[in-house]
């Protein structure tokens, strides 16, 4: 079985203010506070698990997706990552580039030199990650997502998966991490 981290992280000053987005938006959710993280980061981890369970249809069972909370952080914060780090298939990022045209990205090194960011969105991509593509693109070569939270001045918190929260956060609640 292979481990992961997986989590959310949104741009944003005021935590107090994270907070109350989601609490109003209904989301489960976790904020990683700079007590628990040791220091203040650029990006503010959001943990909001994935929902998913059997469904049946037509006598036919399946796993799939319940509730992906993707779409509600996105029209709470303008500036939204999500980071996956799967130790047997290394990082991707996805990020919303232009949410108006739909236009999102899922990204990483094992996509070739340029983690399958296309030519014409190289810039774009780096701007909105508040990189250089010179910097961009050396995080690319490596599959050490360490490296890429380092150069984004976010926290790698390695084996962290936020779908596991579900079972330990009541439905609804919004906490701090430095709370627990």
């Amino acid at each position: 079985m292979s481990e992961n981290t997986d989590y959310y992280a949104v741009l944003a000053e005021d935590l107090g203010e994270v907070r109350a987005h989601l609490l109003r938006a209904g989301l489960t959710a976790l904020v990683c506070t700079p007590e628990t993280l040791g220091r203040s980061y650029r990006w503010v981890v959001v943990e909001a698990p994935t929902r998913v369970g059997w469904v049946s249809s037509g006598g036919t069972r399946t796993f799939e997706v319940l509730f992906d909370p993707w779409q509600t952080l996105l029209g709470l914060f303008p500036r939204l990552l999500h980071l996956h780090h799967d130790e047997a298939d290394g990082w991707r990022l996805r990020i919303p580039l232009r949410p108006q045209e739909g236009l999102e990205l899922c990204f990483g090194p094992g996509a070739g030199e340029s983690g399958g960011i296309p030519d014409s969105l190289r810039l774009e991509v780096a701007t909105y990650l508040g990189l250089t593509w010179v910097d961009l693109a050396r995080v690319l070569s490596s599959s050490n997502a360490a490296f890429l939270c380092e150069l984004l001045d976010l926290p790698y918190l390695e084996l962290e998966d936020q779908n596991l929260l579900g079972s330990v956060l009541p439905a609804g609640a919004v906490l701090f991490s430095s709370d627990l």
